[in-house]
């Protein structure tokens, strides 16, 4: 668990190769996992094609 309050930035989707994470400093609880998932299917829905 992170030592401060954060946040998850679902309107910015970045590509991260596992192979350049130099260390682990968080870990998301599996509801809140499903909240950002829910949200950035959300924003996908909603942008312009």
């Amino acid at each position: 668990m992170l030592k401060v309050v954060s946040c998850v930035r679902a309107d910015k989707i970045y590509t991260l190769s596992k192979f350049i994470v130099v260390k682990k400093f968080g870990r998301l609880k599996t509801s809140t996992m499903e909240k950002v998932i829910f949200k950035i299917n959300e924003l996908l829905r909603e942008s312009p094609r």
